[in-house]
């Protein structure tokens, strides 16, 4: 009897822009070591992050859920043909305990 073993694989085929959302401002970083930018969280801001993404070809814009700083950012994104989707801060916050391997940082482990 032949059994198959479950893996878990994830592929990233997207461009993904992730925002950090402030009241102030946007910090957008493209994938791991891409291009970085800062932007002022207004409508002028939100469009120069519209021409970022663009410039670099994003396919996705991710922005976490923050206290509502983030609704005129994803409203403009979204106006500027870009995908956008809101992430839950808890679900990314627990995204390393999936990881196999990880253990929790001890005081001796902290920089």
């Amino acid at each position: 009897m032949s059994s198959i073993a479950p893996t878990r694989q994830v592929t990233v085929t997207r461009i993904i822009c992730g925002v950090d959302i402030a009241s102030s401002s946007l910090a957008a970083r493209v994938g791991q070591d891409g291009a970085e930018a800062t932007f002022q969280n207004s409508t002028e801001g939100i469009a120069g992050l519209a021409a970022f993404c663009h410039n670099h070809d994003v396919e996705l814009v991710a922005m976490e859920a923050t206290g509502g700083y983030e609704q005129r950012a994803f409203a403009q994104l979204s106006e500027s043909d870009l995908a956008v989707t809101i992430v839950n801060p808890r679900r990314c916050a627990s995204l390393p305990r999936a990881w196999v391997g990880w253990k929790r940082p001890t005081a001796s482990m902290r920089v």
